[in-house]
């Protein structure tokens, strides 16, 4: 038994020391470029529940949607990422992921897709950063429409927005003179048109700390076009006006840190980054701190499985910007956080 295990960690310490798998790790906000001609594959299962809800932060920082009986809980999804070495100093990455989370009992089913080009301007392991590279990319998220059916809730949100339209008597009574909620009156309440087209430069320095240890420094600016609309039906209801008109644009400025490390059976990637936020009309936490730390072991030359885990301080606040408008935005400003399970898999020589 102990001889098996290790034949089992010389074979991976053999692998790593054999292989340079930093330009395979999880994360990509690296100043590494794939080598020429060669082909990485990545796929991953995404979930957050109860059980795998390491850092408690569903449940204890779900904040206003808890009264109303709903929460921006459970999530699951799937990931895939294509990266591609042009040459020695220019690589394309493409990505798909797709997350079905829950809202107030309903799915919001949200699809990401992002490309970008990565271009290695500078090389050299003799000069204090070793490597400077940047990327142009492009980024879509989009989601299907969102009808949420939590009685409360739509009460919620219907007040807010029929008194912003000016109608400011909306109590009704029964003939007992109980009050009659406006979820009876109204047949649904809505979030449709949701997304958000991103266009960003970023910049990318890298450290060689020790011969196996890389450590990332990286900035970026983003242009974002967000599109979103509240439904209330009947739209009769509503006299003084239409629905208004929740498009915007915004602009985000991040910094963050990349380490990575080879040990001698396994691959560590540790990353934080912090943004802020400039919003049209809307200043309600303009900042947001993430931090991602993955852990990955070969199980051949080419093959790689890997776990991740993410925290996201203020929640949805960076990754789903239609997610926040004056109706929304204190309902989506806690911490929230998720699980990865995946492998990497490698074709050299394309």
């Amino acid at each position: 038994m102990f001889k098996r295990v290790a034949l089992l960690s010389i074979t991976i310490s053999s692998l790593l020391s054999a292989n340079n798998y930093m330009n395979y790790g999880v994360l990509t906000k690296q100043a590494f470029v794939k080598k020429s001609g060669t082909l990485s594959l990545k796929g991953d299962y995404i979930q957050v529940n109860d059980d795998v809800d390491i850092f408690n932060v569903k449940e204890s920082e779900i904040g206003s949607l808890s009264k109303y009986g709903a929460s921006l809980g459970d999530m699951r999804g799937y990931e895939f990422e294509i990266g591609y070495g042009l040459s020695e100093k220019d690589s394309i990455f493409i990505n798909y992921q797709n997350w079905n989370i829950d809202y107030g009992g309903a799915d919001l089913i949200n699809s990401k897709i992002e490309f970008f080009n990565r271009y290695n301007i500078v090389a050299n392991r003799y000069a204090f950063f070793n490597s400077f590279s940047f990327d142009i990319g492009l980024e879509s998220d989009s989601a299907n429409r969102v009808d949420i059916e939590n009685s409360l809730l739509i009460d919620n949100m219907a007040n807010k927005v029929l008194a912003e339209k000016g109608v400011t008597t909306l109590k009704e009574y029964d003939e007992n003179g109980n009050e009659i909620s406006i979820s009876n009156r109204i047949s649904g309440v809505a979030i449709d048109n949701m997304s958000s087209q991103d266009i960003y430069l970023r910049l990318l320095l890298a450290k060689r700390i020790f011969s196996k240890t890389v450590l990332n420094f990286y900035s970026s600016y983003h242009y974002i076009e967000v599109t979103s609309k509240v439904n209330i039906e009947p739209e009769n209801l509503i006299d003084t006006g239409t629905l208004p008109d929740l498009d915007r644009s915004e602009q985000v400025f991040d910094i963050g840190l990349s380490w990575i490390a080879e040990f001698e059976s396994f691959l560590f990637e540790l990353e934080y980054e912090y943004a802020k936020i400039f919003r049209e009309d809307l200043d309600y936490r303009d900042y947001s701190h993430n931090f991602e730390m993955a852990l990955s072991i070969p199980l051949s030359e080419n093959f790689l499985i890997f776990t991740s885990g993410q925290v996201m301080f203020q929640q949805f606040n960076r990754e789903l910007p239609y997610l926040y408008n004056r109706y929304t935005e204190s309902q989506f400003d806690k911490k929230y956080g998720f699980l990865k399970l995946g492998l990497i898999y490698k074709i050299e020589g394309l």
